[in-house]
């Protein structure tokens, strides 16, 4: 599998993850260095409660920033998303579990449970693993930070400073790959 870069538009090149919690392989742009992290078999597990396929995806955006909170939210609202706030990991958490969103785009560093704790506590709930993980990091880079993201389940990481049309990018990508795995045709049965 190739695919450019939503960042720089280089081809991105398909890895095996060294550690296999969550994910098996990810695509990584040697230029930019994004990297976004592919559904596994694992991921087909998941239920997924899609009542209206027709309406605009959700997704919680987290961060306790309130300039850059406002400034996510018009810019997924102005993209055609529906958008939940929090602004600390408990009530993000609390909030997922209320609107079961399509993506959770969140700041690393955050008050009363961190991106790491939340990305973790998701990806334990049978109800809402199968949800998309943003991590937006201005410090983060490098083997390390890939090896840590694996390991809590995160599928992708922005660095700050961010170009606002990339994270649309990687958030619809997202959210495109995990419906299309979720959702299933139902099989017909010829008579």
């Amino acid at each position: 599998m190739t695919e450019k870069c939503p960042r720089c538009n280089t081809l991105m090149i398909q890895q095996k993850a060294a550690s296999t919690y969550i994910h098996e392989t990810f695509l990584y742009c040697q230029k930019c260095q994004t990297t976004i992290f592919l559904p596994s078999e694992k991921d087909h597990d998941q239920p997924l409660f899609l009542d209206d396929p027709l309406r605009n995806p959700k997704v919680l955006l987290v961060d306790d920033d309130t300039d850059l909170l406002t400034l996510l939210d018009l810019q997924f609202k102005t993209a055609g998303f529906d958008t939940v706030l929090a602004s600390h990991g408990e009530e993000a958490y609390t909030k997922m579990l209320e609107t079961s969103p399509d993506l959770v785009i969140a700041d690393i560093f955050l008050p009363t449970m961190d991106g790491w704790e939340l990305s973790r506590k998701i990806r334990g709930n049978v109800e809402l693993g199968y949800i998309p993980v943003i991590l937006i990091t201005g410090i983060y880079t490098g083997p390390e930070f890939k090896a840590k993201a694996l390991e809590h389940g995160v599928n992708a990481f922005v660095t700050k400073p961010y170009d606002q049309e990339i994270l649309l990018n990687i958030a619809r990508k997202l959210i495109d790959q995990y419906t299309e795995i979720m959702v299933k045709p139902i099989d017909t049965v010829s008579s």
